[in-house]
């Protein structure tokens, strides 16, 4: 089960991207609706192209941030977990980890 207590990266991450997502949506929708008040409709266009293409990309960023803190932590878990078994097996063996001696 999901503990926001342990995963700080993953939490911070899912409330910016909550963010942008909402930001995206509300700045869009404002001026979607000032274009058709105003009748303007081709004056709005570019800007809110501008802003779902910017908060794609920041979305996509932000995911791949993610993405790259959760890969640094499960390596280093693993090596970790490689040093402790390494740690074990050599005592087991005398306290020799070096096969060449």
């Amino acid at each position: 089960m999901f503990n926001y207590r342990k995963d700080k990266a993953g939490f911070f991450a899912t409330i910016v991207l909550a963010l942008l997502a909402a930001a995206i949506v509300v700045s869009s929708l404002i001026l979607l609706f000032m274009g058709i008040a105003r009748g303007q409709w081709d004056y709005y266009s570019m800007p809110i192209r501008l802003i779902i293409g910017i908060g794609w990309l920041l979305l996509v960023a932000t995911v791949l941030t993610r993405v790259g803190i959760f890969r640094a932590q499960m390596l280093r878990r693993r090596q970790m977990q490689g040093q402790q078994n390494s740690h074990s097996s050599g005592d087991a063996q005398g306290g020799n980890t070096d096969p060449g001696h």
